[in-house]
């Protein structure tokens, strides 16, 4: 559970680094990148790992795997991350 937690972190700050390069540059994303690093910079997916973290939960990485688990986590992750969407418009 807590690497996944650190792994999110990872990709988060990633993403934030990109997306700064990007804004820097005065790029236009296309909506493929938009919409990675909406996900990325929400920082939401760290957030839900740190629900099974600190119930002390071990979900084996089997079950997070799955596809139906994962598309679960990233459309969770879209209401929140799209609801503040006006913000880069």
């Amino acid at each position: 559970t807590f690497h996944r937690f650190v792994d999110s972190l990872e990709e988060y700050m990633n993403a934030q680094v990109e997306e700064t390069g990007m804004r820097a540059e005065d790029s236009i994303y296309d909506v493929p990148t938009f919409i990675r690093l909406r996900r990325q910079t929400s920082a939401l997916s760290g957030c839900m790992f740190l629900v099974p973290y600190a119930l002390e939960i071990d979900i084996p990485d089997e079950v997070m795997d799955h596809p139906i688990l994962n598309a679960l986590h990233w459309a969770a992750v879209d209401m929140g991350s799209w609801s503040n969407v006006s913000s880069y418009i």
